[in-house]
C-alpha cells in the first residue's frame, strides 16, 4: 500500500506490506538488473500496528518519511520517522559500492 516513487531516483519505490504479519516499509529497485532481487525491509516496528503508511521522500531522494502509531503511552498517537537510504551505487561516504540498497548507518 501507499507506494511512493523516489523523486531523485525514479527506479526506487517505497511501499508497505504485511509479509511478516505486521505492516512494514520496504524498498524495491526497478532497474532491469535488480528486478529479480527481493525488496529491502526498512522498518522493524515492535508494535501491533507496524508502519501505517509511506508519507513520502525528501527532495534529495536519500531520506524516506514513514508514519507509525505509538501504542506505548496512555493516548495513542501517530509519529513520523525519517529513514536514511544510501544512494544505490555509493556508500554513505560517497564511495562506489556494489549497488545494493540499504539503510544509512
Amino acid at each position: 500500500l501507499t507506494p511512493k516513487i523516489n523523486p531523485a531516483y525514479p527506479y526506487l519505490v517505497a511501499f508497505t506490506a504485511t509479509y511478516t504479519g505486521v505492516r512494514e516499509a520496504y524498498l524495491m529497485d526497478l532497474r532491469p538488473s535488480r528486478r529479480s532481487l527481493p525488496s529491502v525491509r526498512l522498518t522493524y516496528f515492535d508494535a501491533a500496528y507496524g508502519c501505517e503508511h509511506i508519507v513520502g521522500w525528501e527532495n534529495d531522494g536519500r531520506t524516506l518519511v514513514v508514519s507509525a502509531r505509538n501504542d506505548r503511552v496512555g493516548v495513542e498517537d501517530e509519529r513520523l520517522y525519517r529513514i536514511g537510504i544510501v544512494q544505490p551505487g555509493r556508500d554513505s561516504s560517497g564511495n562506489e559500492n556494489d549497488g545494493d540498497l540499504r539503510r544509512a548507518a
